[in-house]
């Protein structure tokens, strides 16, 4: 048995969505059963997951290459989404918003069209994207057990702030 790696919960919040290993699976709160929805693969990482539509995306892993892909969990089809190499990535009211690894910006997948956009240019780009809401995005920066303080990055007034000040 392989460790959890990525946890994500439905749109509908009656399933939960994770990765094991190589292995994606799908666990369902009405039926108590757990099901294999993709086995053997690239490092997969849920970052939302659409039960209506059977529609997943994900950012899976192919050598040093992390990208965006969505994957049907019903027929299996796959198809990818960005190209270069994606660092962080969450999901806000069906948008993916996400950036691309060491590049400043912050770009979005529109769930409505599927299009890819630029939101803002100037957000770092090693930032570690935490939540969003209507009005701008949530991170920190740093590596790990340097983190930094918790910005919060206003999209209209491209302004950083500091809502909550991490001690030492």
């Amino acid at each position: 048995a392989s460790k959890v790696g990525s946890i994500v919960w439905s749109d509908d919040g009656e399933h939960l969505l994770y990765s094991a290993g190589t292995n994606l699976f799908l666990y369902s709160f009405h039926t108590a059963e757990t099901s294999l929805i993709l086995s053997e693969t690239d490092k997969v990482e849920p970052i939302a997951y659409f039960p209506n539509s059977h529609q997943l995306i994900a950012l899976k892993s192919n050598r040093d290459l992390r990208n965006l892909w969505r994957i049907n969990t019903e027929t299996h089809q796959q198809k990818q989404l960005s190209f270069g190499s994606v660092g962080a990535a969450i999901e806000y009211k069906g948008d993916v918003l996400f950036q691309y690894e060491s590049e400043n910006g912050l770009w979005v997948l529109r769930k409505k069209n599927n299009a890819l956009e630029q939101l803002v240019p100037s957000l770092n780009g090693n930032a570690k994207l935490l939540r969003a809401d209507d009005q701008g995005v949530y991170f920190i920066e740093g590596g790990l057990c340097r983190e930094s303080d918790i910005y919060y990055f206003n999209y209209a007034t491209a302004v950083k702030s500091t809502p909550l000040v991490r001690e030492n």
